[in-house]
């Protein structure tokens, strides 16, 4: 097969699978801006909410994973990703929220105080925190007969 013509099978084939992620991405916007929402008028509520959301982006990284192994996607994939992950995107969603937590309390006490190197090396460290979540959802979920602390 030659180089253009694999790019066309990729392309076809993303783009057939591209709507099933995004419904599932679209449901997750939804719960971030209800929890924006929420979090308005009560920040304990948005962060509960945020939690509760973890189950459904261990959904998205098992759709994610489904793609990326068997090139093969259906909906119901979704619902089986969330009954095979939800523990796990308790856990990573509630890991998630105690990170973003810190860092704004440790962004605000720094810049507070007028420690501009601290308060943005306390920020520098929440990105790259949020980096390491970001790779963490698929392993979590592809590799889901190890324990999630290894």
């Amino acid at each position: 097969m030659s180089v253009g013509a694999s790019l066309r099978a990729a392309l076809a084939n993303g783009y057939q699978q591209s709507w099933r992620l995004a419904t599932v991405n679209a449901a997750l916007g939804a719960g971030l801006v209800a929890a924006a929402y929420a979090a308005l008028f009560l920040p304990a509520a948005g962060a509960l909410v945020l939690v509760l959301l973890g189950p459904l982006a261990a959904a998205l990284a098992h759709c994610a994973v489904t793609v990326a192994e068997t090139e093969e996607l259906r909906l119901a994939d979704a619902g089986k990703g969330l009954r095979l992950h939800w523990r796990r995107g308790l856990v990573l969603g509630a890991a998630g929220v105690a990170t973003l937590v810190l860092a704004v309390v440790a962004v605000r006490f720094y810049a507070g105080r007028e420690a501009w190197p601290l308060a943005a090396l306390a920020a520098y460290l929440a990105a790259a925190a949020a980096l390491v979540q970001l790779l963490l959802w698929p392993l979590a979920v592809a590799r889901r007969e190890r324990p999630l602390g290894a």
